[in-house]
């Protein structure tokens, strides 16, 4: 259900700070109104009275704003959908000294009250019947890659398991940066540039593919194999994109 609580987080200076103003916000408001009520009887309560009016709508407006904060750490839907996990993350010793690293999936039971790090994934919202998935072409396969054409999927995890899904966008920009989840495994010939950024070696585009009627009861962002079904080639025209690829010649 969209606007449905997902998490909630804690921050330790925040909650301070909205029990704090509440404590405030409440003497300022009794002070205020001891004195409307000794208006008339009290000469010196009408000079006091505006100064402490404006104490409380102060006060309101920082519990209101500290309020904002709070509710911020509150993860909401942002649709209709069902929770999809992110990327596992394994286990990790701690240093001396650091707060309980969290390890597999953020909202698992477990990490209760474990630290979550600036920019953690908890999870995606979705439907699991409209998953996607990325391939990375060679640049010398791309021209006869074609939108529409099927493709077979096999997943790492899965490996006895093959789903069918269909070419939907051909990027026309080759990939720069590499995925982390392709970053490891020796899968893609790769180097580190003098930023410390994973990239190609060759020159490679994205495609992206989305599943048929038998869409995987998949984790987010894992990793497998495709091969796409295009049309048949002749051997002449196979043998000539080889001696590209191998020799680099210049036609």
């Amino acid at each position: 259900v969209k606007e449905q609580v997902i998490a909630r987080r804690q921050n330790a200076e925040i909650g301070r700070d909205v029990a704090r103003l509440r404590g405030e916000l409440n003497v300022a408001r009794r002070q205020q109104s001891n004195l409307e009520a000794r208006l008339l009887d009290d000469p010196t309560a009408a000079r006091q009275l505006p100064a402490a009016r404006e104490l409380v709508n102060d006060v309101e407006q920082q519990l209101a704003r500290r309020a904002r904060d709070e509710e911020k750490l509150t993860i909401r839907a942002p649709i209709a959908g069902t929770i999809l996990p992110p990327p596992y993350r394994p286990r990790q010793a701690p240093g001396s000294g650091e707060l309980t690293a969290w390890y597999g999936y953020p909202l698992e039971a477990r990490n209760r009250g474990c630290f979550l790090e600036p920019g953690t994934l908890v999870c995606l919202v979705g439907s699991p019947a409209k998953l996607e998935t990325i391939l990375l072409i060679d640049e010398t396969q791309i021209p006869f890659v074609k939108v529409g054409e099927e493709v077979k999927v096999q997943f790492d995890e899965r490996p006895g398991e093959v789903y069918r899904a269909v070419v939907a966008e051909i990027s026309a920009d080759n990939l720069t940066v590499v995925p982390r989840e392709l970053a490891f495994g020796n899968k893609l010939a790769l180097r580190n540039d003098s930023r410390g950024e994973t990239r190609l070696l060759e020159n490679t585009y994205q495609v992206r593919a989305t599943f048929q009627s038998d869409a995987p009861d998949q984790r987010i962002r894992t990793t497998g194999r495709a091969k796409i079904l295009g049309p048949s080639q002749t051997l002449g025209s196979r043998l000539y994109r080889y001696l590209r690829r191998t020799f680099g010649m210049q036609w």
